[in-house]
């Protein structure tokens, strides 16, 4: 296939611009291996497969075991440089109908630590963060992300490309309210956790060891920088901080949520 014109691809036109997706409701997968982890999910309906031979060759096993519902067309590397513009998908692009939404009690399942651990972001607008943040969540065994309205959409494409496909596996939900959502979750007996350089707030290593008892945690993290709203620390539970060398106030919240997740996973 050489014609960007071709009616047969009409769904990958609009790949790069995130308004037609939403309208449309579809999401862009890019990358071989965000398309393999795509092609996995079976709550994930037919997609259209844009490649070239190089990555049909290397996704075959992949398309095998999803079998017949499924559109490949077959590309020269032109119509893929004119048709996805970056040249971070490799060759291959996947154009998915977004999946139904979840409500907040898929969140609730036990993660690896065998309590719900539960990471809420607030107004996280920078795809790149919310990305790192779902990586991060994937990587420790959190049991779904919480998000606010204002937030990047995770299905995004540069979100999902910067979780490394994990945005597809681990649960989320964007909550239209954000503090009733968070109120449900404690109402289930999780503890809101805020991260925040507030120096009133408790250190992380004493936070970690009172809550270790807790039925479940949501680590609420706030704006790359504005931080948390005034609303949401009132609301949480716990204030807690994560020890900095003197001089520095704060961290990239995707590198808090890491430390954050991984020292309650206990990992």
């Amino acid at each position: 296939m050489r014609d960007p014109d071709d009616p047969r691809i009409a769904d990958f036109r609009g790949v790069r611009d995130p308004e037609w997706l939403k309208r449309r409701r579809l999401f862009v997968a890019e990358g071989r291996q965000v398309i393999e982890i795509a092609l996995a999910e079976p709550r994930l309906g037919p997609p259209d497969l844009l490649l070239t031979r190089v990555a049909l060759a290397a996704l075959e096993p992949a398309l095998r075991q999803r079998r017949g519902d499924l559109r490949v067309f077959v590309a020269t590397p032109e119509l893929m440089r004119a048709v996805g513009g970056y040249r971070f998908h490799q060759g291959a692009l996947g154009v998915f109908p977004v999946p139904g939404k979840l409500e907040l009690q898929a969140l609730l399942a036990a993660g690896a630590a065998g309590r719900p651990l539960i990471a809420a972001l607030e107004a996280v607008t920078n795809p790149d963060n919310v990305g790192s943040a779902f990586r991060n969540a994937r990587a420790f065994g959190a049991s779904g992300v919480l998000l606010d309205p204002r937030c990047a959409h995770p299905l995004y494409r540069k979100s999902l490309r910067t979780s490394m496909g994990a945005a597809l596996r681990v649960p989320f939900v964007r909550a239209a309210d954000w503090p009733a959502a968070l109120e449900r979750l404690a109402s289930e007996g999780l503890v809101r956790v805020a991260l925040s350089p507030d120096p009133g707030g408790s250190d992380l290593d004493a936070a970690v060891e009172a809550l270790a008892s807790a039925a479940g945690l949501v680590l609420v993290l706030g704006h790359e920088r504005d931080g948390l709203a005034r609303e949401t620390l009132a609301n949480c539970e716990w204030s807690v901080r994560i020890p900095m060398a003197e001089g520095v106030d704060s961290v990239n919240v995707a590198t808090a949520s890491g430390i954050a997740l991984s020292r309650f996973a206990g990992l």
